[in-house]
């Protein structure tokens, strides 16, 4: 099969879960930089405060628990829709970039969930300013780490 014309096999398609935990995983090996940044932190909260990779069925009850779980699998799918280039190993154990219809695919694949999340994103912002108070002080950390942040990738 020619590279331009490589694709996922019909059944193994990678579900939106799957490139969740796949970005969820390169966050993780990021923290182990000595230093990490305040983005990668910030992310790292995201991460955690929405239970991601997490059994903990309390992280549920959190303040604003979906609206931060709905940040933060946006953050995923942007890192997956804005990457320049993918790469993996060959069976030769080489390092080899991706062909380009597999990285279109996992952008096509980024940019629907995207489109969902965004919605959900502003439908959850749209109930938050309905409410015409100031949000309790137990809301006020998951609304700050919810907002857009300048040079968060």
């Amino acid at each position: 099969m020619s590279p331009n014309k490589a694709d996922f096999p019909r059944d193994h398609v990678p579900s939106h879960d799957a490139l969740q935990d796949w970005v969820e995983s390169q966050i993780e090996r990021e923290q182990q930089s000595p230093r990490p940044t305040f983005p990668q932190l910030l992310q790292r909260f995201l991460m955690v405060y929405s239970g991601a990779r997490s059994l903990d069925a309390d992280s549920a009850k959190l303040p604003k628990h979906t609206l931060v779980q709905n940040v933060h699998k946006l953050n995923c799918f942007f890192r997956i829709w804005s990457t320049s280039s993918f790469w993996c190993r060959d069976p030769a154990n080489k390092i080899t970039k991706l062909p380009l219809s597999v990285q279109a695919r996992l952008r096509k694949i980024a940019r629907e969930a995207l489109k969902y999340l965004e919605f959900e994103l502003l439908k959850s912002l749209d109930d938050c300013l309905s409410q015409h108070a100031q949000p309790q002080s137990q809301d006020k950390i998951a609304l700050w780490a919810s907002r857009p942040q300048r040079g968060n990738q």
